[in-house]
C-alpha cells in the first residue's frame, strides 16, 4: 500500500518487505559474529570516508551485488538478503518513476545495511552533495521494535515514524535534507541505497580513497 506523505516528492510504501524475511536476524548471523574481516559491521563514514561519530554515529555494511561471489556460507546469506529486498525495492522505484513521469533510474548504488544502537543518530544531511551525486534516495526499514530513530525532514517540518517493512523514496537534493534522529532504546536496522539516471557520476567516485571492501 502506498501512503502519500504531506511532502510532495516523498512516497512511503507500506509493508513492502514481508515480516517473514527476518532480515535483522539474518544480518546478525553473518555480520555480528566477528568471524570475518569482510562480512562485519564497521563504523559508518561520511563524505570522503571520514569517521565523524558526532555527525553520523552508527555501524554499517555497504556492498554491491556484483562484488559478492557465491559459494561460501556468508556470501550466500548476504546475496539472499540482497536479492530479496532488491526485488521489492525495484517495484517501488518503478512505481515512483512512473508516478512522477521521470526517466528510468538505470544505476543502483551499493546497498548500505545500517545498524543504530541506543543514543546513535545521523545529523541533517542531503544525500547528493559535493562529494557524491545521486538522484533518488531510498530507505528500507527492517524492524520497528525500538524507540526514536525517526526520519526527519527539517525543510518541511515533517517527521516520519518508521514501521517494519516500509520503503521510503524521495529526491536526493538539498531540499530533502534529512536526519535519522537519536534511537532512544533498542536497535534500529535499515538498508539505504541511492539511484541515478546513469553511472556517469559514479565511475570515479572515491576511487583513490575507497576501502577495498567497496571495490
Amino acid at each position: 500500500m502506498i501512503i502519500d506523505s504531506p511532502v510532495t516528492g516523498l512516497r512511503i510504501y507500506r509493508n513492502a518487505l514481508p515480516e517473514a524475511m527476518e532480515i535483522p536476524k539474518r544480518l546478525e548471523e553473518v555480520l555480528g559474529t566477528g568471524e570475518s574481516s569482510f562480512f562485519k559491521w564497521s563504523q559508518a563514514t561520511v563524505g570522503d570516508f571520514e569517521k565523524r561519530p558526532d555527525y553520523r554515529d552508527c555501524v554499517d555494511f555497504k556492498v554491491k551485488r556484483e562484488s559478492l561471489a557465491p559459494g561460501t556460507n556468508s556470501a550466500d546469506k548476504i546475496i539472499s538478503i540482497h536479492d530479496q529486498i532488491t526485488e521489492k525495492l525495484n517495484e517501488c522505484v518503478d512505481d515512483f518513476t512512473k508516478f512522477y513521469n521521470i526517466n528510468k533510474l538505470n544505476y543502483m548504488e551499493a546497498i548500505n545495511f545500517v545498524r543504530y544502537g541506543e543514543g546513535q543518530h545521523f545529523q541533517v544531511h542531503p544525500d547528493s552533495g559535493p562529494t557524491y551525486h545521486c538522484d533518488v534516495s531510498t530507505v528500507m526499514y527492517l524492524n520497528d521494535d525500538y524507540e526514536g530513530g525517526e526520519l526527519w525532514f527539517p525543510h518541511f517540518d515533517y517527521t516520519y515514524v518508521p514501521q517494519y517493512g516500509d520503503i521510503v523514496l524521495f529526491p536526493s537534493s538539498w531540499l530533502f535534507a534529512h536526519a535519522a534522529l537519536v534511537v532512544k532504546s533498542g536497535i534500529k536496522y535499515s538498508a539505504v541505497t541511492m539511484f541515478s539516471y546513469n553511472d556517469r557520476a559514479h565511475q570515479d567516485h572515491g576511487k583513490l580513497k575507497r576501502p577495498s571492501k567497496f571495490l
